[in-house]
């Protein structure tokens, strides 16, 4: 699910939730430990091909070098004594003096980053989980970032980083930088390790995303599905906010649950009385007066759908008419990806 996440342009860029690191904590041993690697991996190649493609930004540095026959910012008198007045070299000049370049600390984080992703990604063959996807991400950035330092990043430096105006960009990539050097190592030209922190999937999150990336290809690049993304709240403060998954504007209104075999009658009734609930809340969406004017086209009967993943093969289905009289839930089966160990 992940994969085919991180693939889709729009529904990558809100990925971030989908699951949570502790790198101060002591490292796991665990059967999914690569596979949670390789999903941080995914993830910052794929916001560091972002950063490349359109914010990646030049800062003025410093630079030292031994110029000839000129002279250009602040001169070094020390240095220009040792390197060049006592072996007779008065044509030449040590200077100090800043250049517009790549080249920057921020840039040089991002850099060591990715050297140990490529490294981490040289330990998978074959394209299962979309690698040539990843791998494309790669190249892009090391072509990108190729002219930009490689060096050992001490964890400190994460600590004076402040970011603000046009490096707001900065902000996602450098997190998950922070947690590739903790998981892989902080030194790219040492020996890669490979440990992974206590970490948390999100999967109601990463489902509801996978179900986005099926809802748009189902609508074939219309831009007419709103996105309930975290804190996309509809209403104002002075009256119930409702944040439904997804709305269609031609009055579709679409619940991802993350619960196996949805609508199957349940074991016992507490879980008769969560699926309710579920229904409940979607009705309550279908009053909300800031829903209704996204749905905009209220001459046709609203739609009310239930996602939810399925390891069987089923046709769609409408249950619990009777329970609700006039309307009518329709249920949408997902059948999840799921990997052969």
């Amino acid at each position: 699910m992940a994969a085919r996440c991180l693939e889709h342009p729009r529904v990558a860029a809100h990925m971030e939730r989908c699951f949570y690191i502790w790198p101060e904590k002591e490292p796991l041993q665990s059967d999914i430990a690569g596979d949670f690697r390789l999903l941080v991996v995914a993830q910052y190649c794929r916001e560091l091909a972002e950063l490349c493609k359109r914010h990646l930004r030049k800062e003025f540095v410093h630079v030292s070098d031994n110029l000839t026959g000129r002279v250009k910012g602040r001169i070094l008198v020390e240095e220009n004594i040792r390197q060049n007045l006592v072996r007779g070299r008065p044509d030449r000049t040590v200077c100090r003096y800043q250049v517009h370049s790549l080249d920057s600390p921020l840039n040089q984080i991002l850099r060591s980053a990715l050297e140990q992703c490529l490294k981490e990604l040289r330990r998978y063959r074959g394209n299962s989980g979309g690698m040539d996807k990843i791998r494309e991400w790669a190249r892009q950035c090391q072509s990108t970032l190729a002219g930009v330092k490689l060096r050992r990043i001490h964890p400190a430096e994460f600590s004076s980083i402040h970011l603000g105006g046009l490096k707001k960009a900065y902000k996602k990539p450098l997190n998950l930088a922070k947690t590739v050097l903790s998981m892989l190592g902080s030194d790219p030209s040492g020996e890669i390790r490979t440990t992974t922190p206590p970490f948390a999937l999100d999967m109601n999150e990463l489902f509801e995303r996978y179900c986005e990336v099926l809802l748009r290809k189902e609508l074939n690049g219309k831009d007419n599905l709103w996105v309930g993304f975290h804190d996309n709240n509809l209403g104002y403060r002075d009256e119930i906010l409702v944040r439904p998954d997804f709305i269609i504007e031609n009055n579709s209104i679409i619940d991802a649950k993350y619960k196996y075999n949805w609508p199957d009658k349940p074991n016992n009734t507490t879980s008769e009385d969560t699926k309710r609930w579920d229904i409940f809340q979607m009705l309550v969406y279908s009053r909300h007066k800031a829903v209704e004017s996204i749905l905009k086209d209220s001459s046709s009967e609203l739609k009310l759908t239930v996602m939810y993943p399925t390891l069987k093969e089923t046709d769609r289905v409408t249950v619990l008419k009777k329970d609700l009289g006039e309307w009518a839930i329709d249920t949408y089966p997902v059948s999840l990806p799921i990997k052969e160990i």
